[in-house]
């Protein structure tokens, strides 16, 4: 059954996919997610206009960004990336897959293809290795229902 009222953000995770279609996989020790939709605007101001801008839509673009732990992939984890499939994915400049999703059915979740445009690794002394990533997506990003 859907959910109902506010959503807990644990509950929505970030997965990855590297086939249109294909089956989404976690990303290991996820702490969060983000998707960012925007639209850019042209400006149509003209002598008409008394003064103030007008603006009329113009492309839609968005991007996917997550934070998780450092760790590499061990063979009891499979289900999940670790940093080691990441970077290979940057590295490879392959294009991936993106979801935005909870488990429950019902629920909705966002898909988009795009690219790793940036992938990062925090070691601060005494403390919990990070890594963050960012995805630019291509295309459009559909909406669906779990």
């Amino acid at each position: 059954m859907a959910t109902s009222n506010i959503l807990n953000g644990t509950d929505i995770g970030l997965y990855i996919s590297t086939s249109s279609g294909g089956t989404y996989t976690a990303i290991a020790f996820s702490q969060d997610a983000s998707l960012s939709l925007a639209m850019d605007t042209r400006e149509i101001t003209n002598k008409a206009s008394s003064g103030y801008r007008e603006l009329l839509e113009s492309t839609r673009s968005g991007s996917v960004s997550g934070n998780f732990f450092y760790a590499e992939k061990d063979s009891s984890a499979a289900a999940v990336y670790g940093f080691d499939d990441l970077f290979g994915y940057f590295n490879g400049r392959t294009k991936i897959y993106v979801k935005i999703a909870t488990a429950e059915t019902g629920d909705k979740y966002y898909t988009a293809a795009g690219y790793m445009t940036a992938l990062e690794v925090s070691a601060p002394v005494e403390d919990n290795a990070t890594c963050s990533l960012t995805i630019e997506l291509t295309g459009a990003i559909t909406e669906g229902t779990n």
